[in-house]
């Protein structure tokens, strides 16, 4: 599970990695864009796309985690990681909180856009809750929110079971050690 940065150019993303992006003129928006082999993004059919979001916690650091689910039969769990410290995942967040619906762009392999979704967004109520808590934690680094990832990567595992593990109800998870509650 790799730190992605909003606003990362296409041309650095390496294969199955998600990111936001800014889109809008007069109003901006956040879009998510995943870069994907073609084959992979042709397999998905009529398949719908989904959002999960967990806040993890560890220590005074909090790394939110936001997954995006497509396919039916074989489902492709794909996550990306924001830094409430770094200024633009603090404007992903605060963006997201007031749309409805999201548009998913996927790039195939020679970089051109795929496949487009529009999914709901059913993380705007808990984002809420997640931003207030993050601002009220002292700052930290860059290397501890990669240390508070690396824990959750730990504790759940593959993104495929983070996506398990981020059952509504469960959206803020404290990571103690090589454990974690809800």
């Amino acid at each position: 599970m790799a730190v992605t940065m909003a606003e990362k150019p296409l041309k650095d993303y390496v294969f199955e990695e998600m990111a936001f992006a800014f889109s809008g003129r007069i109003m901006d928006q956040v879009v998510i864009q995943v870069l994907e082999r073609t084959p992979t993004i042709a397999y998905f059919g009529d398949s719908r796309a989904a959002l999960r979001g967990g806040l993890f916690v560890f220590e005074q650091t909090g790394a939110v985690g936001i997954l995006l689910s497509v396919g039916e039969v074989v489902r492709y769990v794909y996550a990306s990681w924001l830094d409430f410290q770094r200024d633009s995942d603090r404007r992903v967040l605060h963006l997201l909180e007031n749309q409805d619906c999201l548009m998913v762009r996927f790039f195939g392999s020679n970089f051109q856009q795929a496949r487009i979704f529009v999914v709901e967004n059913t993380l705007r109520d808990w984002l809420a809750t997640a931003r207030t808590r993050l601002a009220a934690m002292p700052p930290w680094t860059a290397s501890h929110f990669a240390e508070a990832v690396s824990r959750a990567g730990i504790c759940c595992g593959h993104a495929n079971t983070l996506w398990r593990a981020l059952q509504p109800g469960c959206r803020i998870i404290e990571l103690d050690g090589l454990s974690r509650k809800c």
